[in-house]
């Protein structure tokens, strides 16, 4: 698997330069930025929907977008923001991944200005973070940019602040003092790059059988489950319900309409995508090699490389080349996938959590009209939660890991979210 370092900061922190100093150690560099420009050039189809999405006025007269205007436009409305962020992201997210697989070198730089703020630290095996003073920010924005300070100040206050970014950083670069003082800490990082990677390629090799036939096995699970009903119909029901349920939030006092807006349609494009997406798995079903793997692994020690040669060969070619499968692989359920993660995140959050005591490991309650239970447990009782129920009654009984040794409290405090 490719080591990627992402690299985060500030506007104004000087990402560029570190970046390009990197780039002189000979390591490929994948820039976020560039790539957000490459989806929306002329004739691309995420240019096209911008047009029809916000009018003519968003493209300039030679064709180009109009990025001054757009940045104006989701600045000042939560819903436009979201639309372009559901169009834009999958795209560069894409992008990003296939230059990552042909990237040719010990590691690679992801430079992602937005990186804390999208959430995006876990796709990176490490972080690091160009540091700099705000005043430093705001006076390199006021010389850059020529803006004025007050629209400097708005800039800033849409990023993650300072100390957001530094608590996700494994390593921070110092921008604050003399002009190159930079370079030594990026040659010492590079130096650090270099063995971490190796490091990683090492473990990848000796981890390969048994993490293919991990995912093998996971991969054949999905399959049997997608085999056992009509899953597209029963999640484009459930994503009628989740609409009618926001509508039903668009009479309640104080409620961000906007918002409740952007979700009914983002679960309309959901919908949409499914209804017209292949049959759920087909495309999984009429490869090769998974259907060769599948027949094996019903068999005990029946992948051994002279079993299954076809998954000996291919777990020797190219980890890029092996990605790009993968990638084609899961890509084929990414209508499934995507409908579930918005159903799964609205369910999640249409609870709140609240302090619960259960007596002698026993609690029993009513959840009228929920979906699921949440619980969060102290990982330092070394409890289990094991939950039963019937209509909308349900009981949790904590058990201890250790069976033998281990001890329930009489009186033990929990948080609990019936959603």
């Amino acid at each position: 698997m490719t080591y990627i370092v992402a690299l985060t900061g500030g506007i104004g922190s000087g990402k560029s330069l570190v970046a390009d100093a990197f780039a002189t150690f000979g390591i490929p560099v994948v820039d976020a930025d560039v790539i957000a420009r490459q989806v929306v050039e002329p004739g691309a189809p995420a240019l096209s929907a911008i047009q029809a999405h916000f009018g003519n006025d968003m493209l300039n007269s030679d064709g180009t977008l109009n990025r001054a205007m757009l940045r104006q436009r989701i600045f000042s409305s939560t819903e436009d923001k979201t639309w372009l962020n559901a169009l834009l992201h999958p795209l560069i997210h894409a992008e990003t991944r296939r230059q990552w697989q042909q990237a040719k070198g010990p590691y690679v730089l992801w430079v992602v200005p937005l990186l804390v703020e999208n959430g995006l630290q876990s796709l990176a095996q490490r972080v690091a973070v160009v540091d700099v003073e705000r005043d430093t920010q705001l006076e390199r924005l006021l010389a850059r940019d020529k803006v004025n300070r007050q629209q400097a100040e708005n800039i800033l206050a849409a990023q993650a602040t300072r100390e957001q970014r530094l608590a996700c950083a494994d390593d921070i670069i110092d921008n604050n003092g003399r002009t190159g003082a930079w370079m030594e800490q990026v040659a010492a990082l590079h130096q650090r790059y270099l063995a971490l990677a190796a490091d990683n390629d090492r473990q990848d090799n000796w981890a390969d059988m048994g993490s293919a036939l991990a995912f093998f096995r996971a991969l054949v699970d999905l399959l049997d489950v997608l085999e056992r009903g009509d899953i597209r119909t029963e999640l484009l029901k459930e994503l009628e319900r989740q609409q009618q349920k926001l509508l039903q939030w668009s009479d309640v006092p104080g409620v961000d309409h906007d918002r409740i807006h952007a979700l009914r349609q983002r679960l309309k494009q959901l919908a949409a995508v499914l209804m017209s997406a292949p049959r759920m798995g087909q495309f999984l079903r009429e490869d090769k090699l998974i259907g060769m793997v599948r027949q094996r692994l019903s068999i005990p020690g029946g992948c051994c490389s002279f079993d299954v040669p076809t998954l000996h060969l291919w777990l020797h070619q190219p980890q890029a080349q092996k990605q790009q499968v993968i990638d084609t692989w899961l890509h084929s359920l990414s209508p499934l996938k995507n409908s579930l993660d918005q159903v799964l995140e609205l369910i999640r959050h249409s609870g709140t959590f609240r302090a619960q005591t259960s007596l002698n490991g026993f609690f029993q309650d009513n959840a009228v009209d929920a979906d699921l239970i949440r619980l969060q447990l102290a990982i330092e009782h070394q409890l289990y939660p094991q939950v039963s129920g019937h209509k909308s009654r349900f009981a949790i009984r904590f058990l201890p890991l250790d069976s033998e040794n281990g001890q329930v409290p009489a009186h033990l405090s929990f948080e609990l979210a019936c959603c």
